[in-house]
């Protein structure tokens, strides 16, 4: 057996719920569970309704009646205990590429091939949308009269949604993993132990997780990445935690810049930009996989994710 093979089968095996079970780790479409009229992500920790609006689910396998279409304003007075409209990058998380319409049909039943609203994922009040036709979601912002379908969402678990036995060594959400990286005596270049990451290489230490994701041994880095503003960003160094200057954030990176080289040892990073500071000059913004997936300068009032990195103490890993 390969040591490849080996880091994929840790870590040891999980008990919840009171069951054990053995296997493997659960790829995309079983991390979403149906119960009855809704839809828990146990990946992302969000609970959708199973219908799209104005349609109601029948208790078997459908659902039936009219997707009703409003305006952005009014789909946001559909807010109410707990459920809201969710934000566009919630809304691309159960996106399904190369299905018409591109979702989970059996999840998510008569779902149209239509535009459906999403609010910024900074600031909740501007509108966007994404495309079930083709799974793009737009990138400036549509007009607020216009008349799309909704699909409501909540955070974490709703109507006593339990969860059920899963063991597994956690893997990428999408794709095969890239080889680990060697450091010249062979082995692995990056080490992960539980939420963090050293990298034998440079000495640093890394969260795994983006801010706003959280780490599970069984999933992976649960949850959706949160995106701020520069100087938000920058209010999140403490402990010996700091961003990352670009020479050391472009080195978790293939030559495109454009996907994590180690994706067993980072996880579920998002599709997004990621802040950093300028090798010469601190004042300098910087990003990775900014536009058309090259460093390039950032607007700091751009909303962007984080990924904090520390030296690594002669003792060993940083903790939080």
């Amino acid at each position: 057996m390969s040591a490849w093979t080996l880091r994929l089968l840790l870590p040891a095996l999980t008990l919840i719920a009171g069951s054990a079970c053995a296997g493997e780790a659960p790829p995309r479409a079983a991390m979403l569970e149906a119960h009855g009229d809704v839809v828990h992500d146990r990946k992302t920790d969000l609970t959708w309704q199973r219908c799209s609006h104005g349609q109601r689910w029948d208790g078997t396998a459908r659902c039936t009646g009219e997707v009703l279409r409003l305006t952005f304003d009014e789909a946001k007075a559909l807010e109410a205990d707990g459920w809201r409209v969710p934000t566009l990058d919630e809304l691309k998380s159960i996106v399904v590429k190369g299905r018409k319409p591109t979702i989970d049909s059996a999840l998510f039943p008569d779902t149209p091939p239509a535009y459906f609203w999403a609010t910024g994922d900074r600031d909740t009040s501007l509108s966007w949308y994404v495309y079930f036709d083709n799974g793009i979601a737009n990138h400036y912002f549509p007009p607020r009269t216009n008349r799309d379908s909704v699909r409501l969402v909540r955070s974490g678990r709703w109507r006593g949604l339990v969860a059920c036995c899963v063991v597994a060594a956690s893997q990428p959400s999408a794709g095969q993993p890239a080889a680990p990286l060697p450091v010249p005596d062979g082995s692995a270049r990056f080490i992960a132990r539980a939420d963090i990451v050293t990298d034998r290489l440079t000495g640093l230490s890394w969260q795994r997780c983006s801010v706003g994701q959280r780490w599970q041994a069984d999933l992976g880095c649960v949850g959706i990445a949160k995106k701020v503003w520069f100087a938000e960003a920058r209010q999140l160094e403490s402990a010996g935690w700091r961003l990352p200057v670009l020479a050391e954030l472009q080195m978790l990176y293939g030559a495109d810049l454009a996907s994590i080289r180690d994706t067993t040892a980072f996880p579920d990073a998002p599709d997004t930009g990621y802040w950093a500071l300028g090798d010469r000059e601190e004042a300098a913004v910087w990003g990775v996989s900014c536009d058309e997936s090259r460093a390039d300068s950032c607007y700091r009032g751009d909303a962007r994710a984080v990924r904090l990195v520390a030296r690594t103490p002669a003792g060993g890993l940083r903790t939080k």
